[in-house]
C-alpha cells in the first residue's frame, strides 16, 4: 500500500482492496467491482460501493467484521484503515455460509427414489444432481450449497428390521464444498461428506470427498454393515454382513453428480423384503439474503431403480 496518513488516496490504494474483493465475488460467480482509474478522484461513493460489498460478504460468511466508517458525500475521503483487515478476514472464511436457503413451493428441491416392490439380494437407486453448467455447480457450492442422502426402510422383523434399523443408522449423509478440511455451515461445522446422525462405524467413509473431492471415477463414499442386529422373531439369526453404500462420481465436467445408492442382502441367500426402500436426495441451497443466486436451479432426477 502506498497510503499515507495525512497524503493523497490514490488509485492502487483502494485498487489493491478491490482486487482482493473481487476474488471472493468471483468465486461465486458474483459480478466483481470496477477499479479506480489511475488519477481519477477516490469519491465517498467509491468508498461506499467496496464497504457495502465488504459488509454483505461478511454478513453471509457469518465474519464479524470491525466498523468501517463510510465518508459521506461532500466530506472529507479518509482511508478505512481496517478495511484490509476486513477483507482477508472474508477471504480466511469464503467457503462457510452464516445460513443457507431453500427452494419455494413450485421448485423440486428433493428426489424421492422407492422401490415400488419387494426384493432379494440387492436393490439400487440412481439418482443426478445436474447443474447448467460445470460454472454453476462450482458456485453453488461455493456459496455454502450443500446435497445430502436419507435412506428409509419400513419397519420389521428380519430382513426388514436389518434394513429399518440400517436405514436410520445412516443418518443424514451430506455433500459440501472441500476435499479437505472444513467448512462452517448454518452454525455446524462439515467435511467434504459428513454424516449427521446415525450410528455405527461406517468403512469406508470418505470425509474427504466432497464436491471438489469427487472425480469422474466411481468412488465407495459410505457403506455401513448390519452390524449387531439380531432378528427378534423366534429363532433369532444374525445379519451382520448386510450393507448400505454409496457410490459417486461427477459427470458433464462436474456439472452432474452421480449418486449411486446399494441395499445389499445377497450374503444372507436372498431373503425378500418388503418394498418401499427408499433414497431421498436433497438440494439444500446457498441463501440468497446477501448475494445473488449465480448458480440457477439444478435438475434432479431418479435415473433407476434395479433390484433382484
Amino acid at each position: 500500500m502506498t497510503y499515507q496518513v495525512g497524503g493523497l488516496i490514490q488509485a492502487a490504494d483502494i485498487n489493491s482492496h478491490i482486487t482482493n474483493v473481487n476474488s471472493i465475488l468471483t468465486d461465486k460467480g458474483l459480478t466483481g467491482l470496477s477499479t479506480i482509474t489511475a488519477g481519477q478522484t477516490v469519491r465517498a461513493a467509491d468508498w461506499s460501493s467496496i464497504t457495502s460489498v465488504v459488509s454483505s460478504l461478511g454478513a453471509h460468511h457469518n465474519v464479524t467484521l470491525s466498523s468501517m466508517d463510510t465518508p459521506t458525500s461532500g466530506g472529507t475521503a479518509k482511508f478505512i484503515n481496517v478495511l484490509g483487515t476486513n477483507i482477508a478476514s472474508i477471504n480466511s472464511n469464503k467457503r462457510n455460509a452464516a445460513a443457507q436457503g431453500s427452494y419455494g413451493t413450485n421448485i423440486a428441491g428433493t428426489t424421492t427414489s422407492s422401490a415400488a416392490t419387494r426384493w432379494a439380494r440387492a436393490i439400487t437407486f440412481t439418482q443426478t444432481v445436474t447443474f447448467a453448467s460445470p460454472q454453476a455447480a462450482q458456485n453453488f457450492f461455493n456459496a455454502g450449497g450443500q446435497v445430502t442422502i436419507q435412506y428409509s426402510h419400513p419397519a420389521g422383523t428380519g430382513i426388514d428390521g436389518v434394513f429399518n434399523a440400517l436405514a436410520s443408522a445412516c443418518g443424514t449423509l451430506t455433500i459440501s464444498s472441500p476435499n479437505s478440511g472444513t467448512v462452517r455451515i448454518a452454525s455446524t461445522d462439515y467435511t467434504g461428506f459428513q454424516r449427521i446422525g446415525g450410528s455405527g462405524t461406517p468403512v469406508p467413509y470418505a470425509t474427504n470427498a466432497g464436491y471438489y473431492g469427487l472425480t469422474t471415477t466411481t468412488q465407495t463414499m459410505f457403506k455401513l454393515l448390519g452390524g449387531t442386529y439380531t432378528n427378534p422373531a423366534p429363532g433369532g439369526g444374525s445379519y451382520s454382513a448386510n450393507f448400505i453404500q454409496l457410490d459417486a462420481f461427477t459427470s458433464a465436467s462436474g456439472a452432474t453428480i452421480n449418486l449411486v445408492s446399494t441395499f445389499s442382502e445377497s450374503t444372507t441367500g436372498g431373503l425378500l423384503t418388503t418394498a418401499g426402500s427408499t433414497s431421498l436426495v436433497t438440494i439444500r441451497p446457498p441463501s440468497t439474503t446477501y448475494i445473488a443466486n449465480t448458480w440457477g436451479t439444478p435438475t434432479l432426477v431418479s435415473a433407476a431403480v434395479s433390484g433382484s
